[in-house]
Formats: structure tokens, C-alpha cells, sequence
């Protein structure tokens, strides 16, 4: 026992004195004052929100943790230095022995090598206990709902080669030293892995909502969810909020949906224009989720906008994002009113052959990608190439754009040109990279006059 408790003396110094004095308080109450728990004590401790399975599967590793035991410290329980053990390999070990501890945690045999279904089968087990357990104000501002089935897209996408985009078999065999590398790639699994723990044993008083914390779920603003039903489930906004950058993780704002505003494309231009970066989320008839996300404000233009930050993606049936390959740099399209050119919004590709487009009949799109999109790289995304649209909604990520007042009462007052009125004639320019002159020599407005110019305009001679 010296050995152990001296292990457990030297766990416990990676903690800070906040924390330490947190893992003794959870452990007493586990053990109820005595040197170590049951497997009983434990689940009846554990949430019930976590099923029974997990819950053995989360005891045995704690009793392995510390190496090789006895069968008479299997049967006296969990002592403190396993506990804390276990716990500092999650929250403050390496990625060997974050693999070491997934590994515990898949099956009671001792095997060192581990099958994708077992890993899988435990990584299904953390998902949903991450989104049963995440109870934070945050969480609660989405009034949106998860199936299993949302649940084994996410387990799927983890175990999915991200290069060949092809998933791993089953009865695939992995080493320990492959587990690693698997956790290594897949960030988005870790930061969940470390979650499930700080959720269960909380030995921060902040909780894993720190600073420092990854942001899972947004904050959603400016929806009435009396009358917005999203598309998207909760894992998926998960997924889609980790691709974004962390500026714009922190909020999303509801800007469009057409089962609020109509099938609409002038309706869905007018609530995201100038509202900066957004994701606009599309299913068409085929059942397939899938959209892109504009980087920066949207406006009306015939040529290309946007940055490489720009990506596409597709939610179901399976999870992708697809990002800018330096091909070009056509990552976005939105336009309205001209005869001559596409008018709807698009990404990717190019004119009349999109990655992604959405025509502004607000019936049907597109998804052109033969063999790849050339533009970030994408399969096609939908069901058809040409599809049928049923559900739009658009998000604005981040806190969105600050007004300018100013400019705001400077935009009212001014008064339009010939190819303000004439968009055909304005996208020629902008297509021949032509500045409109007439942009500078517009005449001021009577109310910007001084009284002085007023009387001497009030003097000259009418013509007619």
C-alpha cells in the first residue's frame, strides 16, 4: 500500500491545490469515508443520465488505471490513488496516455489491441454522455433535438479517414500506439473525451466552461423558437461551430429560415445582406443536409467574393467539410437582378457549374462536382446533382457587424444613378473591372445645402 499511496502523492502534485482539494471532496463522497468504492457506490454516484454500460465500463478502468491489481484490490474497490490517477492521465496527461485510458475503457479483457467496433462501440458511449450531461445555459438556448442516429453520424465522421474520406472497417485491429495516432488527428473526439470528465467530476469550479475551455455549442440569439424549427440537430451544430475559427464560436444569430419568411430568394438576400460570416444550411427533397460558410458580409456583386476561409460541407447523410484548395478563388457568389448573369447564390466551381448553388427561383440548386469541386475540393453534396429544394436557413456566426450610423443616414440620402437602377449595366462594369465615375460627382442633396448656396441657386435664370 506505501507504494501506492506514494504514487498517488505524486498524481496528485500535477493538480493545482483548488483542484486537489476538489478530487479528495469527490472522492470522500464516492467512498463515503472510507479507503475506497464499490462498483455499486459508484453508479449510484454517476448521473443516470449515463447508462449502466458505460458506467462498468468507466469502474473497471479506474481499477485498472494504476496498473496490475490483485483480485483482492479488485474486490475492495477504487482507492483514492486510482482515482486520481486515472483523472490526471485525462485531464493533465499526454495523448499516450489519454489512448491508454480509451483503451481501459473498451473492454474488461486486457487486450492491448483494440477493434474499431470496440472503440467505437465506447466513443458512441462519450458522445451521448457529453450531450446528455451538458446542462449549461448555453445549451439551453437551442430548442433543437438529437436522434441515435445524430449521434452515430458524429461516432462515424470520427472514424472516418479525412483523406480518402473512406470509413474503417470494423473488425479493423488497432495497436496502442495506432489509437494514438487515431486520437491524435481527431481533435474534435479529444475535447469531448476531456468534457465527459469534467462533466462527471467536476474539479474546477468553473467547470469546463474556462476561458481556455473549447467552445462546443453557441449561444443562439434572435430566434423565437415558437415559430423556428431548425434542421439542424445538435450534434451537427457542434460539429459545425469546431470548424469555425474561435471568434465565432461563441454566438450564432438566426437570420433566415423559409418556413418563417417564404420561399423567398428576395426575402432570404434581405436578411443576409451585410450581416457578416454565416452558415446557410440547405435539405433538399432527397432528405441530404448540407450548405457552406461564407466568410465574410454577404453582398450583392457579379463577380466572386469572400476569403479562403470560406468552406463547404454536408451533414447527412454523413459529416464533411470541405475547405479552400488555393485552385481559385471563386468561393462566393450572390447576385439578384441581372439578365445576363446567374442570379441566385452560389460557391465553389464556377458560373452555371457551383459546388454549391441555390437558384433565386427558391425551387431548385445545384451541386456540380465532376470529378471534385475545383474550389474547396468537394463531392457533390446533394442527393441529385440537380436538386429539389425543401428547407433554407441561414445563421450569422459571431457577434455580427457593428453599425455605422453615419454611413447608415448617408446611405438614405443618396440619391441613385442610372446604374444604381440598372443592375445588368452595373455588373458589365464591375465584370470589365470598370469603377462607376459617377459614383463621386452626384449632386448633393437639398438638404445638405448651405442657405447661402441655396439663395444663390434660387437666382440663376430658369431655363424652362
Amino acid at each position: 500500500m506505501g507504494a501506492q499511496e506514494s504514487k498517488g502523492q505524486a498524481v496528485l502534485a500535477l493538480f493545482s491545490e483548488e483542484e486537489r482539494t476538489r478530487i479528495n471532496n469527490i472522492f470522500h463522497k464516492l467512498a463515503h469515508g472510507h479507503k475506497s468504492f464499490s462498483s455499486e457506490q459508484f453508479k449510484t454516484f454517476l448521473s443516470k443520465d449515463i447508462d449502466d454500460g458505460f458506467k462498468a465500463s468507466l469502474f473497471a478502468a479506474f481499477l485498472k488505471c494504476g496498473g496490475q491489481i490483485s483480485a483482492s484490490h479488485k474486490a475492495s474497490g477504487v482507492s483514492e490513488a486510482h482515482f486520481s490517477f486515472l483523472l490526471a492521465k485525462v485531464l493533465k496527461g499526454s495523448s499516450t496516455e489519454k489512448a491508454d485510458v480509451l483503451c481501459l475503457l473498451c473492454s474488461d479483457e486486457g487486450k492491448k489491441e483494440k477493434t474499431v467496433k470496440e472503440l467505437s462501440k465506447i466513443v458512441k458511449s462519450l458522445c451521448n454522455a457529453f450531450l446528455k450531461l451538458d446542462h449549461s445555459k448555453v445549451h439551453n438556448t437551442w430548442k433543437s433535438k438529437y436522434t441515435t442516429q445524430d449521434i452515430d453520424r458524429m461516432v462515424q465522421y470520427f472514424f472516418t479517414d479525412q483523406k480518402t474520406q473512406v470509413v474503417f472497417p470494423e473488425d479493423t485491429v488497432w495497436s496502442e500506439a495506432e489509437v494514438e495516432e487515431w486520437m491524435t488527428k481527431t481533435d474534435m473526439f479529444i475535447t469531448v473525451f476531456e468534457t465527459v470528465f469534467r462533466l462527471l467530476f467536476p474539479i474546477r469550479s468553473e467547470g469546463y466552461n474556462s476561458d481556455s475551455a473549447k467552445s462546443f455549442l453557441p449561444t443562439a440569439t434572435n430566434v423565437d423558437w415558437s415559430k423556428v424549427k431548425t434542421i439542424l440537430d445538435i450534434p451537427s451544430i457542434i460539429y459545425l461551430n469546431h470548424n469555425l475559427s474561435s471568434s465565432l464560436q461563441l454566438q450564432w444569430r438566426f437570420l433566415y429560415s423559409n418556413t418563417l419568411y417564404g420561399d423567398s430568394y428576395s426575402q432570404l438576400v434581405a436578411h443576409i445582406l451585410e450581416q457578416g460570416p454565416c452558415l446557410i444550411v440547405i435539405r433538399d427533397k432527397d432528405g441530404h443536409i448540407f450548405g457552406g460558410f461564407i466568410s465574410t458580409s454577404c453582398k450583392i456583386t457579379s463577380k466572386f467574393s469572400g476569403s479562403s476561409d470560406c468552406f463547404l460541407f454536408t451533414l447527412s447523410p454523413k459529416y464533411g467539410v470541405y475547405t479552400a484548395t488555393g485552385y481559385n478563388d471563386n468561393f462566393f457568389y450572390l447576385n439578384q437582378g441581372v439578365q445576363t448573369l446567374p442570379n441566385g447564390l452560389g460557391m465553389g466551381g464556377q458560373l452555371n457549374y457551383f459546388g454549391l448553388w441555390l437558384d433565386q427561383s427558391f425551387i431548385k440548386g445545384h451541386s456540380k462536382a465532376v470529378p471534385k469541386c475545383t474550389t474547396f475540393g468537394s463531392p457533390q453534396l446533394s442527393g441529385k446533382q440537380e436538386f429539389e429544394v425543401d428547407t433554407v436557413e441561414v445563421w450569422g456566426v459571431g457577434s455580427g457587424p457593428k453599425k455605422n450610423h453615419d454611413s447608415d443616414e448617408e446611405d438614405k440620402h443618396a440619391k441613385k444613378s442610372i446604374l444604381d437602377k440598372d443592375a445588368t449595366a452595373k455588373a458589365f462594369l464591375e465584370l470589365a473591372g470598370k469603377s462607376q465615375v459617377s459614383e463621386g460627382l452626384r449632386e448633393p442633396m437639398e438638404e445638405e445645402m448651405s442657405e447661402e448656396m441655396k439663395k444663390k441657386m434660387n437666382t440663376i435664370p430658369k431655363m424652362f
